[in-house]
Order: C-alpha cells, then structure tokens, then sequence
C-alpha cells in the first residue's frame, strides 16, 4: 500500500519543478505566482556534464521556486487537471 501511494504521490508531481500539478498547472496561478527562491549548483551534475567546445567545464545550476500565493485568500477554483502528452 505504501508503495502504491508513493507512486500515486510522485505522479501527482510537475515533472520538472516538482511542484504539485494542481497548482502549478492551474491557469489561474499565471502571473507572477511562482518566483525563484534560490539558486544552487549541483556538484555532482556539474562534475557529471562535458567541457564545453573550449574545454571549459560550467556549473549546472538548478532554481528553486516558491509558490507565494496566499491560497486561503485567493483560492483556486477547481478544475480538471490538463492532460500530459
């Protein structure tokens, strides 16, 4: 059962900024609702990723983001979520 709901838990997930999709892929949270919170270089990427074509090897850098929506004042309507392709 615990594996079941940590694979329904993770599907519920943005692929790419991990945010959950029912937020961060709500129409009405466009406009300025997510902001980058931080930026940090992952060492192990960076050591992981080819030199560029001068053999010059650059940090892979990751932003965080944060959801600043106050969800208590401005609640989401809901909404079927869109479709992955």
């Amino acid at each position: 059962m615990l594996m079941v709901a940590w694979r329904l838990y993770n599907e519920s997930l943005c692929p790419g900024c991990g945010h959950p999709k029912a937020t961060a892929w709500h129409p009405d949270n466009g406009g300025g609702w997510f902001e980058v919170g931080h930026r940090v270089v992952c060492h192990a990427c960076t050591a992981r990723s080819a030199p560029d074509k001068d053999g010059i090897q650059h940090d892979v850098e990751y932003l965080g983001v944060v959801d600043t929506r106050d969800y208590d004042a401005k609640p989401l309507p809901i909404i079927d979520p869109p479709e992955e392709e």
